[in-house]
């Protein structure tokens, strides 16, 4: 179930950018005639449904584009085999393209070219035509964006992914650095106090010089002597 609505989700998302994309650039198109003397051909809505069917087939062949950028991506060893491997994916799908807007265009009973008398032309000249008048203004222009934008992202995560890695890195220095100062403070400490309570037994020795005649004279020794090393610690 969660994994249904997740992909539920990012399809609403995918959806949405499209239309979002076919409607800003219908609008473009359409509003400069809003006032004027120039008459749009078709009205407002008829316009905006044909662009977002324009946008919605490339948001479908964008899905596998985006496998293809990722599969190969603009590397400095392999540049060129994947500019080239772009251009050829990119002029098939704009005929791809062409072929799916125009076989729907025509199954909804419009007719794409409208002469003005004469016969209609062949599908295949309006295949070609439409091909070739769209393929550097909308074609190329639509899949090189995407290209660039999955490979920014992809920079974008692997440049974010690095700096966590260098964060690590450091976490993980600092932590070392601790434990071998640790590793050295902890020696000299334990031999100064060592050489303190020996400095201490030596300081006293002079006093109870003679405190193995007189017992008490020594325990006297042990006590004091014990307790400046537990002051020292």
């Amino acid at each position: 179930m969660n994994m249904w609505l997740k992909k539920s989700k990012k399809l609403a998302v995918w959806v949405g950018m499209w239309t979002l994309i076919g409607s800003v650039l219908a609008a473009m198109v359409y509003v400069p005639t809003i006032g004027t003397t120039i008459k749009f051909p078709v009205p407002w809505w008829e316009h905006l449904g044909w662009v977002l069917v324009q946008y919605y087939i490339w948001g479908a062949l964008s899905l596998i584009i985006v496998r293809l950028v990722r599969r190969f991506p603009v590397e400095r060893e392999r540049w060129i085999r994947s500019v080239f491997i772009y251009l050829s994916t990119c002029v098939l799908f704009a005929g791809a393209w062409a072929v799916i807007f125009i076989s729907i265009y025509e199954l909804a009973g419009a007719s794409y070219v409208k002469p003005s008398g004469g016969a209609t032309p062949p599908l295949s000249n309006i295949y070609w035509s439409t091909f070739v008048t769209r393929f550097p203004t909308q074609s190329l222009p639509v899949f090189l964006t995407i290209a660039i934008i999955i490979h920014a992202s992809a920079y974008y995560r692997r440049f974010k992914h690095e700096q966590l890695r260098a964060a690590e890195l450091k976490a993980d220095l600092n932590a070392a650095q601790l434990q071998s100062l640790k590793m050295q403070l902890h020696p000299h400490f334990l031999f100064n106090t060592l050489i303190a309570i020996i400095l201490l037994f030596r300081r006293f020795a002079e006093r109870y010089r003679h405190a193995d005649r007189h017992p008490a004279a020594l325990r006297a020794l042990h006590l004091e002597s014990l307790f400046r090393a537990v002051q020292m610690l």
